[in-house]
């Protein structure tokens, strides 16, 4: 496959927040927590004590894109055509966007597809509830993870991956 149609082995999807119902805005600091100066970085800049306030800002889903092999069309958000996403061709998922839909890179681009449950490691009858096949082994698949920025009342502002040490993420809890 050429380089041009596939994605960098370590995708960064910059601004998501990657479940139903997430959201940005006031969080409860529910485990102390070390704010680093950016993604990856090991420069402590802050800490979330527990039991305070914090405002999530936004963040970033780092991960492996997974190699699927298309059997059939999958549903779309409307714009997807047969020529971007053709039978035996070769997507990558990404990251989710929300109501079973994720971003799916195919032929040197990004698009919206239906994804929630509906590729697996074998699909018997190729449809739109199967409509793709994963080329990884369950052991490669690595987890997603999720950096945010946060800022502190002191006005301190740093990222985690430490994403279960706040609370009020989820507008639908």
């Amino acid at each position: 496959m050429p380089a041009s149609e596939k994605p960098p082995d370590n995708y960064v999807a910059k601004g998501t927040c990657p479940f139903e119902c997430c959201r940005y805005g006031n969080w409860t600091v529910l485990e102390d927590t070390d704010l680093v100066a950016s993604p990856g970085s090991s420069r402590v800049v802050g800490r979330a004590m527990k039991g305070s306030r914090a405002f999530g800002l936004t963040g970033e889903v780092h991960l492996r894109p997974e190699p699927v092999v298309v059997l059939t069309a999958p549903e779309s958000d409307g714009v997807l055509t047969a020529d971007e996403l053709p039978k035996n061709s070769i997507a990558f998922i990404l990251d989710y966007v929300g109501e079973g839909y994720s971003h799916v890179y195919t032929r040197g681009k990004v698009v919206e597809v239906e994804t929630h449950l509906s590729y697996a490691k074998y699909c018997f009858h190729p449809s739109e509830s199967c409509w793709g096949e994963t080329l990884w082994p369950s052991n490669e698949r690595k987890e997603q993870i999720w950096w945010v920025k946060v800022r502190l009342p002191n006005g301190i502002v740093g990222w985690t991956d430490k994403t279960n040490n706040f609370g009020d993420k989820d507008a639908c809890a």
